[in-house]
């Protein structure tokens, strides 16, 4: 299944994102995307893309395990 054009975007703009940077949009994302602190659906895929990319960076640094990372991937959802 390929992602749609914006949801690639997005991926390769979170990929591109230093460490802060990737963390102070992982918590902008959990505020919402709407002027009443809740998500839209294109907001609701974005928080749960931001929130996987940083428990890959913390994995891939050393602060999180493998079975860290699955459980919390677990309960933030898919990117379907």
């Amino acid at each position: 299944m390929e992602l749609a054009q914006w949801k690639q975007e997005y991926l390769d703009r979170l990929n591109a994102m230093t460490n802060g940077e990737l963390l102070d949009e992982t918590i902008e994302m959990a505020c919402g995307d709407d002027y009443d602190g809740c998500h839209t659906r294109r907001g609701a895929w974005k928080d749960i893309a931001a929130h996987h990319a940083l428990y890959e960076r913390l994995r891939a640094m050393g602060f999180l395990t493998e079975e860290d990372v699955t459980r919390m991937q677990t309960n933030t959802g898919d990117l379907d």
